[in-house]
Parts: C-alpha cells; sequence; structure tokens
C-alpha cells in the first residue's frame, strides 16, 4: 500500500479495513454495509493499481475530516476522482486542498493517463471543488439514474485545449 499524503493542513492516509467505523460515522445515509464493503474493496486497488482511498484528517485534533481516492473505472489508466466531507468540515477548503494532493500523486503514476470526477447537476459545492482543482468541464449525462455533470484533468503538462 502507498503511503500517507501531507498538506499544509491535512494529513491523508491510507484507509484500511480499521477506519470503515470512522468512515460510517460520517458517511450518512449510505448503509455501513456498503461502505464496509467499499474500504474492503479498495485495498485491492492499491495492489493492483497503486491507487485508492485517503481518509482526511486534521494533524492537530486528529478529527476525520472526510476522504479522497481515486478508484478504477472503465480504463484503470482512467480512475474516477471520489471525495466527500463531513458536514462539520465543510467551507473550509479541505476538500479542494485534499483533492489537489491525490491530482498531484495519480500524475506522479506513469501511467495515469486521466482523471475524471461527476457529481450531481445540482451540487454546485462538488462542482466548485473540482474547478478550483483544476478540472475542466466535460459534458452533463445521466450516471446511475441522476443528472450528473462531468469535470476532468489531464494534469498540469497532459491538458490539450
Amino acid at each position: 500500500m502507498q503511503g500517507i499524503l501531507r498538506t499544509d493542513r491535512l494529513l491523508l492516509q491510507p484507509a484500511t479495513t480499521v477506519d470503515a467505523p470512522r468512515f460510517i460515522a460520517i458517511n450518512e445515509p449510505t448503509t455501513p454495509e456498503r461502505i464496509t464493503q467499499f474500504v474492503e474493496n479498495q485495498l485491492s486497488w492499491w495492489q493492483e493499481y497503486s491507487y485508492g482511498l485517503w481518509l482526511i484528517v486534521l494533524p492537530t485534533t486528529k478529527t476525520l475530516a472526510g476522504w479522497c481516492g481515486l478508484r478504477p473505472s472503465d480504463s484503470p489508466n482512467e480512475p474516477e476522482l471520489l471525495f466527500g466531507l463531513a458536514a462539520s468540515e465543510r467551507k473550509r477548503g479541505f476538500a479542494t486542498e485534499a483533492v489537489r494532493a491525490v491530482l498531484a500523486y495519480a500524475f506522479s503514476l506513469p501511467m495515469i493517463q486521466s482523471v475524471w470526477a461527476a457529481t450531481s447537476a445540482n451540487n454546485l459545492a462538488s462542482a466548485a471543488v473540482m474547478e478550483r482543482a483544476g478540472m475542466l468541464y466535460e459534458t452533463q449525462k445521466e450516471l446511475d439514474g441522476v443528472l450528473s455533470v462531468l469535470y476532468r484533468t489531464r494534469g498540469p503538462s497532459r491538458n490539450v485545449e
């Protein structure tokens, strides 16, 4: 498993199965079983692709602020970016800071061609995080029955206009 990422204010630690209860506590209304399965599944991503899920921790208090990570999609060279914050930790710039760190990590892997992310079309806060992190709007379409907006980046030296 890969290591820890650090930013000015955050510590991003790779998630392990023992973290599932902490992860469940900040991810209502998703079911605990679904979250536990997700955390377990991502362990194999680390082994196979060198990426997975990080927990976003505030180092001074050890508070779990959220999570951010990469999930293989149809092409593991173009993973999906995932992120979420505990309600109490929103509107402080933590999501943008974590996303930037995970994108920098992603593009340090030579096989990564691009990273994409999606959110519901009415989730303006998540779309703004993606834009602040340098992702570009790509399209709007239905994903899992939800009208969603998709963003993508090819990294600092890989974006082509």
